[in-house]
Formats: C-alpha cells, sequence, structure tokens
C-alpha cells in the first residue's frame, strides 16, 4: 500500500515520512532541505500533510450551545478570535457530548513558531493549500490505548516521548480527554539527559495538574517511550522522585509500542526517537483529530472557489443563451417556411390565371397585378412582429416608467404583464398610467390593436362593500394584448 506523504515539523527542523528513506533538515534553507525537497519531487508527492509539534500550540477547552450548521460555524470563529490574541492558525476539534451544551477543543499556532519559513518553502513544491494537523492531539489516541493496555483503572495518564523534529512531549489525559500537553525543547532525546533536568520537568508539570484536580501524583500512571538502553536511567530518575513519584511506569521502545498500537514502522529497539509511532497512523490515510490551514492558503481556497463558481455561471449563462438561440431560432424559421408556403401559393394561383392573363388586355394584366401585391401584403402583414422588434418597440415607449415582468409571444397576440414603477400609486392614477401607455404603444405599432387585458385593480370579491380600499403592489400591475389587425385588402 502507497503511504501518504507525512512532514513532522518541529521547533528542532522537520522530517518526512512516505519515502524508502526519512529525511531530516534543521531549516528550509540548509542542504538537508535540498534533499528532502528531492524526495518529494522524486515521487510526485508534493502535497504532503504537515504534522506540527510546537512549543507554541496552545489548547483550550469550550462548551458551546447546540445550534444549526451557519450558526455553529459563526459562532466558532468568534469564540476561536476571542480565545486566542494573535494565532497564526487556529482551528476546532468536536468532543464527544455529555450534557446540554457542546464540548469542543480548540486548537492555536502561535506566531512565534518556525512553521512560515516551512510552508513558504513548501509552495515551491506544493499545487495546493497544504493541510496542517497538530502532534499532541494525534498522541491522545496513542495514550489513550496505551493506557488501556496496560489497565490499572487509573483515570489519569501521561504520555512522555522524544521527536527528532521538537524534543521532549508530554502528552496528559484525565479519563481519556486532553487535559495538558507540554514540549520540551532542550532535552532532544532520552540519552542527552542531564542531572535532575528530567525531574525538574516532571515536577513541573505535576504541580500544574495539581490545579487541574489531580491531588496526588501516585493516581497517575506514566508511559515513557524511549531508547531501550535509557529504561533504567529513566526509572531510576522516575521512580525516585519523592512526592512527585508516579504510581506506575510503562516503558516501551517505539518498536515495542508501535507493535501495541497496531502501527507498521521500521524502527529497532535502539531508536531513539517516536516520529514514525505518531505518523503511521496518517499515513494510512486516516483522518486526522484536527485539520487546520494557514489564513493565506484560507484567502487563496476561498479565491479558487470563487473562480470556478464564476467558471459555472458563466457556463450556465452560455447555455442559456444557446437554448434561447434555439428557441427564437426555430420560431424564426417557422415564420420564413410560413411565408415561403404562402408565397407558393400565390405563384400557383398566378399560373392557374396565367392562360387567361395571356389573353387580357394590359390594362386587366395591370389589374392583376395589383391584386396579387395586394394578397402578398395581406399576408405577410398578418405575421405578427418578432419578439426582438415588439421588446425593443415596447422598451423605448416604457422609459423608465414602468417594467416588463412577462412577455407571452405567440402567432396572432402578444400578451405582456406591466408593472408600473412610480411610488404610491393609487389604483385610478395606475390606471390612467396604463391608458396612456397602451395609447403610445398603438401609435409605436401601425397594423396592430393594442388594448388593456386587466386593469391594475387589487381588489378581492370580499371587498367589493368596503370603502378606503388602498395601493399595493398588486394595484401596479396590469395586463396589455398586442394583436395583429385583420384587414381586408
Amino acid at each position: 500500500m502507497r503511504r501518504k506523504p507525512i512532514l513532522l515539523i518541529g521547533d528542532r527542523g522537520a522530517v518526512l515520512y512516505g519515502s524508502r528513506e526519512n529525511f531530516f533538515a534543521p531549516a528550509p534553507d540548509t542542504p538537508e532541505a535540498t534533499r528532502l525537497a528531492e524526495a518529494l519531487l522524486a515521487g510526485k508527492r508534493a502535497q504532503p500533510l504537515i504534522l506540527a509539534d510546537f512549543a507554541a500550540l496552545e489548547f483550550k477547552r469550550e462548551t458551546l450551545p447546540k445550534l444549526g450548521p451557519f450558526d455553529r460555524n459563526r459562532l466558532l470563529q468568534r469564540r476561536l478570535q476571542i480565545a486566542f490574541k494573535k494565532p497564526q492558525i487556529t482551528g476546532w476539534q468536536k468532543l464527544e457530548s455529555v450534557g446540554a451544551g457542546q464540548p469542543y477543543m480548540f486548537a492555536a499556532v502561535g506566531e512565534y513558531c518556525p512553521l512560515a519559513p516551512w510552508l513558504e518553502w513548501l509552495g515551491q513544491f506544493s499545487a495546493g493549500p497544504v493541510p496542517i494537523a497538530l502532534l499532541p492531539l494525534e498522541g491522545v489516541r496513542h495514550a489513550n490505548r496505551l493506557a488501556a493496555i496496560e489497565g490499572g483503572g487509573s483515570q489519569w495518564h501521561m504520555l512522555v516521548s522524544w521527536q527528532q523534529a521538537s524534543g521532549m512531549r508530554q502528552i496528559v489525559t484525565h479519563n481519556g480527554k486532553l487535559v495538558f500537553t507540554r514540549l520540551v525543547g532542550d532535552i532532544p532525546d532520552a540519552a542527552s539527559i542531564e542531572g535532575d533536568a528530567l525531574q525538574h520537568h516532571i515536577r513541573a508539570s505535576f504541580e500544574y495538574l495539581g490545579r487541574l484536580g489531580l491531588a496526588d501524583p501516585a493516581q497517575l500512571h506514566m508511559s515513557v517511550i524511549a531508547q531501550v538502553t535509557c529504561h533504567a536511567s529513566l526509572a531510576d530518575m522516575l521512580g525516585n522522585a519523592g512526592r512527585f513519584t508516579p504510581g506506575g511506569i510503562s516503558f516501551y521502545t517505539p518498536a515495542k509500542a508501535a507493535q501495541h498500537l497496531k502501527f507498521s514502522v521500521r524502527a529497532g529497539d535502539h531508536e531513539r526517537f517516536s516520529d514514525a509511532l505518531f505518523v503511521a497512523r496518517l499515513q494510512t490515510g486516516a483522518e486526522p483529530a484536527i485539520t487546520m490551514l494557514h489564513p493565506a492558503q484560507v484567502k487563496a481556497r476561498k479565491a479558487a472557489n470563487a473562480f470556478r463558481l464564476a467558471q459555472t455561471a458563466a457556463a450556465a449563462g452560455i447555455l442559456l443563451l444557446m437554448s434561447l438561440g434555439v428557441v427564437f431560432g426555430h420560431a424564426a424559421w417557422r415564420h420564413e417556411d410560413a411565408v415561403a408556403r404562402k408565397l407558393a401559393a400565390i405563384e400557383a394561383l398566378r399560373q392557374q390565371d396565367g392562360g387567361k392573363e395571356s389573353e387580357a388586355d394590359p390594362a386587366m394584366r395591370r389589374l392583376m397585378q395589383i391584386r396579387d401585391v395586394s394578397r402578398l401584403q395581406q399576408m405577410l402583414a398578418s405575421e405578427p412582429p418578432g419578439p426582438w422588434t415588439l421588446l425593443n418597440t415596447m422598451a423605448e415607449a416604457m422609459g423608465a416608467r414602468f417594467r416588463l415582468n412577462r412577455l407571452e409571444w405567440r402567432a396572432g397576440e402578444t400578451a405582456a404583464d406591466l408593472r408600473a414603477l412610480t411610488p404610491g400609486l393609487t389604483p385610478g392614477d395606475a390606471t390612467r398610467q396604463f391608458r396612456d401607455f397602451a395609447g403610445l404603444l398603438q401609435q409605436a405599432l401601425p397594423g396592430h390593436t393594442v388594448k388593456l387585458a386587466a386593469l391594475p385593480l387589487a381588489a378581492l370579491p370580499e371587498q367589493t362593500l368596503q370603502s378606503g380600499l388602498r395601493a399595493d403592489p398588486a394595484a401596479s400591475t396590469a395586463r396589455l394584448v398586442i394583436a395583429a389587425r385583420q384587414e381586408t385588402p
């Protein structure tokens, strides 16, 4: 199975997973980053998922009322802005609901972290927005599964591991939920611990956990993932911390922890770092606990969505115009076909009268020609004007006083629903306006009859005995019927 490329970025550098060899680069402007870029491009995997692990990560648990999707998203955006002052990137994770409200885990990447240079560097190879996941939230899954394997019924659990890209990460859960996490960058791996440095950091964490409800460190079980050669020294340091000694400690190598978690990672007992352990689940294509985007990437995605929407609207407009062209083109063809058939009928009449015409004197032939021209004029004049000619004529006559709501155009008769745009018209005023417009349109369309088919009066049957009828939107609407006048030649 092809593994998804994951770029784990921390305060100490970045590690690329997903190729045959894992590449580490301390910064994007180093020679090591060049090898990392070559690995991305060689496998055509320039669109990785970023797994971030920085000291500047912030987490807050909030409970919001249960709302609909639109109102919920607006409220979440406002609460995120309140929860974090100047974050570069924010996101939220929906937690399991246990009461009337809906709990969320808010997360933010602070502005003072080295993520921005890496995103700029990655933009040279990535074709679109790069999603960002957070290692501490992925670590909560691992901590809960290890706690279930270890048993003991402890409600408090601490997972301690070392990552090459970031340093020592502590993840503390209470009843399976994240309550505290801390990154110690000055202890890059377990073998570099000097003196009581580890005890100092663990003691500081226990003191903070006391404010969150941990009454006694003995109530907490600790899982430590480190290279096998450091297990004995770590057990001595953590087991002799006085009143800050945890209730139980379980030691794992990265390979052993992966075996318990049912992950496939390439690591031996002497592996120092656990980066691959946190990446393994995401490489299978599993969804991260939370996915975020940089604000610049959010703007780019909105712009791309707007462009796609504009393209869709343009395509729909073109299809509509093509459909109208087919409809009116067919109507024009039918009109021309009718004229051609009538001309053919006239020609047939002429051929029938051909013998008589040859025998008649010049004066009679002249009269017969006048008759034929009169018949042709009558047939052609009986055709109604095309929709575009009628629309142009009505537009010139309407000006800014009326608006065309609907036009029904068919052979011999055209109906138009008009609305008067003058505000505050009474039914009487509206009627006079429409009568004047009908007269004006009659002058502009010789050979046709223009009449008002529906007067602008909005009175229901039950209102006929009431006085004081007021104008309403319906009182400003009338229907005109334009019909070709049948004339005898």
